[in-house]
């Protein structure tokens, strides 16, 4: 019974909406500016109704990007001009990492705050 309590405890403190003073992300409707912790740059994220499709801003790049639920995180993938960018959030911990693959190839990581 001990255990059951702690195990109980344990998971209520850990699916807390609250990280580091920051809010979990609501999956179904939210916009979110993400900034670069390799060169400060921007990413900009959208999400309305629950919907498959969100709004991604990446640079030159944006548009309507699918959107692959996880657990407790977004997968926006945007195909467009010959580029692929497949950007994770963690609706959690706010943490991102994005990849672009075509003609220049970019790796990224960093944190979103919601707007």
């Amino acid at each position: 019974m001990l255990l059951r309590a702690a195990l109980t405890s344990a998971f209520v403190l850990s699916s807390s909406p609250v990280v580091a003073g920051q809010t979990k992300l609501d999956a179904n409707d939210f916009m979110a500016n993400c900034t670069s912790s390799v060169d400060q740059s921007s990413v900009t994220l959208a999400r309305s109704g629950g919907s498959n499709k969100g709004h991604i801003t990446v640079g030159d790049l944006q548009g309507e990007a699918d959107i692959l639920p996880g657990l407790d995180n977004l997968t926006f993938l945007l195909i467009q001009d010959g580029q692929v960018v497949n950007f994770a959030v963690d609706l959690v911990s706010l943490e991102y990492d994005m990849m672009i693959k075509g003609t220049s190839q970019r790796f990224d990581r960093g944190s979103c705050t919601p707007s």
